[in-house]
């Protein structure tokens, strides 16, 4: 499943509202502090890329009221959902200006998996050389 953590349930919920409108079975949970939207990652590719259009949309969308006063909040944060080997969920924080360069550059999809293969990189490390593997 693919992860789509959000901060604010209002955001949390227009995005279910629009995937649903989209005919993407998905569900909704939490880990943590962040409200989590789970999607199926067999997806085809339009429809795949369509949900994270939606997704960025609606941060941006959030940043804004965020950025002028809406909730009161005091801090800017990011992070990614990770689903480690053993099955846990995780978020990792992530310097807001950091992410948006990141994601500049590649999708929410290609920054997620590279962070899941680092996390289990790190779980059970490979101790050989990268050309003997």
């Amino acid at each position: 499943m693919l992860e789509y953590p959000f901060f604010d349930s209002e955001i949390r919920s227009r995005f279910l509202r629009r995937l649903r409108t989209l005919g993407v079975t998905c569900e909704s949970g939490g880990a943590g502090e962040a409200l989590l939207v789970l999607v199926p990652e067999d997806l085809d590719e339009e429809l795949a890329d369509q949900v994270d259009e939606i997704y960025d949309e609606l941060l941006e969308a959030n940043a804004g009221r965020v950025a002028a006063g809406a909730h009161g909040w005091e801090k800017n944060v990011a992070g990614i959902g990770l689903s480690l080997p053993d099955g846990r969920q995780c978020t990792v924080a992530i310097e807001p200006e950091l992410l948006d360069r990141l994601l500049g550059c590649v999708s929410h999809e290609e920054l997620r998996d590279l962070a899941q293969r680092i996390a289990a990189a790190a779980l059970d490390p490979d101790e050989r050389p990268l050309c003997q593997r």
